[in-house]
């Protein structure tokens, strides 16, 4: 996906398994934050909420 001033960047899936979403969404959680720690883990969403709302304005 070119993100445009020279970024590109490749495309990804998220696929769910059958079941419960919501234990299936914990279980992910569990794992990012065991290996990225929590500080990082809201950094990087910090980022992501703020890319989204400059984004939603233009």
């Amino acid at each position: 996906m070119d993100l445009g001033g020279g970024m590109i960047i490749s495309t990804s899936q998220l696929n769910m398994p059958p079941g419960d979403p919501i234990k299936w969404w914990k279980d992910e959680v569990r794992v990012l934050v065991k290996g990225l720690g929590v500080f990082r883990l809201a950094y990087l969403e910090a980022i992501v909420r703020s890319a989204d709302a400059r984004a939603s304005i233009q």
